[in-house]
């Protein structure tokens, strides 16, 4: 009985304790600043192409051992399944002054036997060769790497100018969809406050039913709106997480943009501008050097490969070779004829240089009629803000005044919603606008090389 007594009370304790609260999580307050320095550490893409410029600088270095000597060590073991003797006739060799023919034998026969034993046979041979010639072709096969990582280090940049862009965009698109759900909450606001007088109305048979079925309808599809908006701004979110490199459940809530007035851009300085800093721009000049060193390897192929090599061979079990032999020389190799095969290479080489020159003269081009487009863009943006923004307090004014009228039963129900619907529309390309503004003058800086 005693133990069901303590039983009850320790059940009675663990009921009344109080639950603690898991902490959440707090909110962090991100700004596009903010966003922008953790992309360009964590995202994904900048890291791969931040890896593509390590593996460039590897390349270099590889590049560069092909100036020293290179050292060969073999070894060699092998066990003789025939017979391997060797039978040097009497006097092969010659004849020793003063002794007679080489070789000479006391024995019956005429010629000199050398057995080789059965047992395994090993070779040791070790050898260094160092390109004396190959230098001058090597040099510039060494710079024809390095072009290729100053090429790597612009398709970084290019990238990291990418990826703010688009974190810029999500950013953006975020402040949008926030700005467009404080818009339907008042859009929400206003046809509850509708909703309630048109009842009262509905009540005091000065309405029809159909009107205050009307005012539900429209309700019931500005709270669908909302929701719909909430589900866009979390997926946005997400998008933004994952561009930032990191979990896409990372809760964060954005800041506010100041308005300030868009930079002027004048054409030519901004052409000038863009045509010193956008990486496509060095990276195609970067392509013709790259290509004018590729002609000069492949002539330099014309010119023989000469090297110093010395050995030092070492063979076991071998009784009629020395014990080592070390020598050291000049070793030539010449391809006097190729059958056209260099000339060919070389034109090749020719139309690769032409290639990217035009390519340099297409993306100059190209890099011109951006800029002008994105001022262009921004210049229009800044008139458009001016003109929504007046639609938008006309569109307000009228909404105010049709209400006023309504309650006064001297305008329609239809005349106020419709006036709510203009305003909802004015409110919307405001908004538009607004991001037209942020995008075009984002699209401007990345059409300019900034990052």
């Amino acid at each position: 009985m005693l133990w069901w007594i303590v039983l009850l009370l320790a059940c009675g304790l663990i009921a009344e304790a109080p639950v603690r609260a898991e902490p959440r999580t707090a909110v962090e307050l991100l700004t596009l600043e903010r966003a922008l320095e953790i992309a360009q550490l964590q995202n994904f893409p900048i890291q791969n192409a931040t890896l593509n410029v390590e593996k460039a600088k590897d390349g270099v270095a590889i590049a560069r051992t092909a100036r020293l000597p290179v050292l060969d060590l073999s070894v060699s073991e092998r066990r003789n399944l025939t017979s391997q003797d060797y039978e040097i006739e009497q006097g092969q060799l010659g004849e020793i002054p003063g002794v007679g023919p080489n070789p000479a034998t006391p024995l019956p026969t005429t010629n000199a036997e050398i057995p080789t034993t059965s047992d395994f046979t090993t070779t040791l041979q070790a050898s260094a060769s160092l390109p004396l010639s190959q230098q001058y072709r090597i040099g510039l096969q060494i710079r024809e790497m390095e072009i290729g990582q100053e090429l790597a280090v612009e398709q970084l940049r290019a990238e990291r100018q990418k990826v703010s862009d688009q974190v810029k965009e999500a950013y953006y698109a975020i402040m949008k969809t926030k700005s467009a759900i404080e818009a339907n909450a008042e859009t929400i606001l206003f046809l509850e406050e509708l909703n309630l007088l048109v009842d009262r109305y509905v009540q005091e048979q000065t309405a029809l039913e159909y009107e205050s079925l009307d005012v539900h309808t429209r309700l019931a599809a500005a709270e669908h709106q909302a929701l719909t908006e909430r589900n866009t701004l979390a997926s946005r979110k997400e998008q933004l997480n994952e561009l930032l490199g990191r979990s896409i459940e990372t809760r964060f809530e954005t800041v506010a943009i100041p308005d300030a007035p868009p930079a002027i851009f004048v054409s030519a300085d901004a052409q000038r501008t863009a045509l010193a800093q956008r990486p496509e721009m060095r990276a195609a000049r970067l392509g013709v050097e790259r290509a004018e060193y590729g002609y000069r390897v492949t002539k330099s192929k014309y010119i023989p490969n000469v090297s110093l090599v010395a050995s030092y061979l070492v063979p076991f079990n071998i009784e009629f070779l020395p014990n080592n032999v070390a020598s050291v020389g000049v070793y030539g190799e010449w391809e006097f004829y190729d059958w056209g095969r260099k000339s060919r290479e070389l034109d090749s080489k020719r139309a690769s240089i032409h290639q990217a020159r035009n390519r340099v003269r297409h993306a100059e081009a190209q890099v011109r009629a951006q800029v002008n487009g994105q001022i262009r863009k921004l210049e229009e943006a800044m008139a458009q803000v001016e003109v929504a923004e007046l639609s938008q307090l006309a569109a307000l004014e009228k909404r105010r005044v049709k209400l006023a009228q309504y309650r006064e039963q001297a305008a329609l129900l239809q005349d106020v919603l419709e006036a709510q619907a203009n305003l909802a529309d004015a409110n919307k390309s405001y908004q538009d606008a607004q991001l037209a503004i942020w995008t075009a003058t984002a699209n401007l800086e990345r059409a300019l090389g900034e990052e």
